[in-house]
């Protein structure tokens, strides 16, 4: 009961933030030349009035709830939204908690004075520290949303944020929505940002050009978006275990780690079973964050300069197979049972001799639900490929790759929710991703690792855990995926690409025991054919064939407003005429440099103005 009240007024408290934050934004943006004593007042007292959210939507394979405080999905904020959180492909069966994690044992960058920045509470550099944003939510003695790890940027609602809003909630910058475009950019010569009433910037990346025989190849090509729909924000570990009022994170530290992610989505058939996350950790420099004429100034700001050794990068999901009944207008029907039976295994797919990726997938690959029998269906299995980790060296671009180095499975509701978040947390977080079970109470040991290898569990062991308990009652499975050791200095980014890929489970026949008998190839082929396009994309710097672009479309007739104030067209004998450019005709396609337009289809819907359920498009 406690830790439901502490949820409801952490909640409370997160959404009287984001409106007063609003209002901020908009004192901010009349009055553009805010003297710096007041923006460092807005600084330190308005950290979570710059959160936004991004769904990445474009195709079938779907990310929902990507937070800007460095969730990449998990976090189901308080009120009514017309989207569940999670990475999903089908009806059944989503990938609920996303979370990328950088993890680092005791040192000198723990210490209460490491060179810049106001001091540290307290000594810290005794204590392990794990950046991430589930703990404070997902952990039963968690603070609540409002005391995360990672933090969206400091002002990131003027200079990284438009005004656009879903549900109440601010959007990330979302390359489809340009009013989800900052109207400021940083003008390197003036070393400031410029306010442009008006006037939207997009502030994330633009295509790199992937044509080896053009003398831009690998160079920006401005005006160009990556795919059909992406999004952009930065996090950053400023608030990390110092904000003000916390009770239990109050364990980690900032070292001056900026987390910047880039998320990709495709709407074209041969690409729509795949998202990209390309997340850059960066290592900031002490002049980056000190001088005034710096696009990442920041006084407040605590960092280390120095080298910070053994540190790992993890990677935590939380498959839910199935959660919820994820059809659209199904109002989102939890799962009876709930997510059990849940497997996943990680491979070698390139023959490097390092594991790359994993596939996650439902015992059966199908589900009836025992209260509503006629939500039935294939459960959805999925692919992470983690296409680029950490190089032994950072520095050097030559450096190898480290590749998956630690897998690790566990009970959510024996291992990870019942936790204590302190400094034990930090200290296991770090062991689970280091491989090293000793770091570990020896009571809690065989709670996270399984088997005779620490870096590997033992996916028999999980089946032999999954079976112990009787069907209806079985545990919901997690998993853990690091890379390292490596070490970062300051100037350094470590650049992490992954690709989730959605496919159809094809289990066969099952055995005795309830089990799929089909072989993998065959079993997993769906998902196989579309980790096989991620691949494609990620040689063709994330690029693929795309439709021509859409053209402007306007309607003549008579307009007028609804009841709700509504604007409604309406013609001749309830008929509108339709007017367009040549935008899709003059288009040509990115790769292949030819005009590859074929024609129009013209579809008409009725406008859900609920936003509730997904439109349903007629025949052209």
């Amino acid at each position: 009961m406690r830790f439901r009240r502490t949820v409801r007024f952490g909640a409370l408290l997160l959404v009287a933030a984001l409106q007063v934050g609003t209002c901020l934004a908009q004192w901010e943006a009349e009055d553009p030349e805010i003297n710096e004593a007041t923006r460092r007042f807005l600084r330190k007292g308005a950290s979570i009035f710059d959160r936004g959210f991004g769904n990445m939507d474009a195709g079938k394979m779907k990310v929902d709830g990507v937070w800007n405080f460095g969730l990449l999905s998990g976090w189901d904020p308080p009120g009514a939204q017309s989207w569940y959180p999670g990475a999903f492909h089908g009806d059944w069966g989503e990938i609920r908690w996303i979370a990328p994690v950088i993890s680092m044992p005791p040192g000198p960058w723990g210490a209460q004075n490491t060179g810049g920045g106001p001091p540290l509470p307290e000594d810290r550099s005794d204590q392990y520290n794990s950046i991430e944003s589930f703990s404070a939510i997902h952990l039963l003695s968690g603070d609540g949303p409002t005391f995360t790890d990672w933090e969206a940027v400091d002002n990131g609602r003027l200079y990284y944020q438009g005004d656009l809003t879903r549900d109440n909630l601010k959007l990330v910058a979302t390359s489809i929505y340009p009013q989800s475009w900052p109207e400021y950019y940083f003008d390197p010569l003036q070393g400031r940002w410029i306010y442009t009433p008006g006037e939207r910037h997009w502030p994330g990346y633009w295509a790199l050009n992937p044509d080896p025989s053009s003398p831009d190849y690998n160079k920006p090509m401005p005006g160009e978006f990556v795919s059909s729909e992406d999004i952009f924000f930065i996090a950053t570990d400023k608030y990390n275990g110092i904000r003000s009022g916390a009770k239990t994170a109050r364990y980690g530290y900032p070292v001056g780690l900026d987390m910047e992610v880039s998320g990709y989505c495709y709407s074209t058939p041969l690409y729509q079973n795949v998202v990209f996350f390309n997340i850059n950790f960066i290592y900031r420099r002490p002049e980056e964050l000190t001088d005034p004429n710096s696009k990442f100034y920041d006084p407040d700001r605590h960092f280390y300069d120095g080298t910070i050794d053994s540190v790992y990068f993890s990677f935590f999901i939380d498959p839910d197979l199935p959660g919820r009944f994820l059809k659209p207008g199904s109002n989102y029907r939890q799962a009876s049972p709930w997510a059990e039976d849940d497997y996943a295994y990680v491979y070698d797919s390139d023959g490097d001799g390092k594991l790359d990726v994993c596939i996650a997938f439902d015992k059966k690959g199908y589900f009836v639900d025992r209260r509503y029998p006629q939500n039935a269906g294939p459960v959805s299995a999925y692919g992470i490929h983690f296409f680029r980790t950490p190089r032994e060296n950072p520095a050097d671009p030559n450096s190898p790759q480290i590749g998956i180095t630690g897998f690790h499975w566990f009970d959510q509701d024996d291992a990870m929710r019942p936790q204590p978040v302190d400094a034990q947390l930090e200290k296991t977080f770090y062991a689970i991703s280091a491989n090293r079970p000793e770091l570990i109470p020896p009571e809690m040991r065989e709670k996270w690792f399984h088997g005779e290898d620490p870096n590997y569990d033992d996916i028999e062991l999980l089946k032999d855990f999954q079976e112990s308990f009787p069907e209806g009652s079985r545990p919901d499975i997690q998993f853990w995926f690091s890379s390292g050791p490596f070490s970062i200095s300051p100037g350094d980014t470590i650049p992490i690409h992954l690709g989730i890929v959605g496919g159809v489970d094809n289990p066969g026949p099952l055995d005795a025991e309830g089990f799929g008998t089909n072989p993998p190839e065959i079993r997993f082929r769906d998902v196989f054919k579309a980790l096989g396009a991620a691949d494609t994309l990620y040689k063709n710097n994330f690029i693929g064939f795309r439709p021509p672009s859409a053209p402007t479309l306007h309607a003549v007739g008579t307009q007028a407003l609804d009841d709700d104030n509504v604007p409604i067209v309406y013609g001749e004998s309830g008929k509108v005429t339709l007017y367009w450019d040549d935008a899709a005709e003059q288009s040509f396609e990115i790769i292949t440099k030819d005009h590859d337009f074929q024609g129009y289809r013209i579809y008409r819907t009725q406008a859900d103005l609920s936003g509730n359920n997904q439109p349903s498009w007629g025949q052209p």
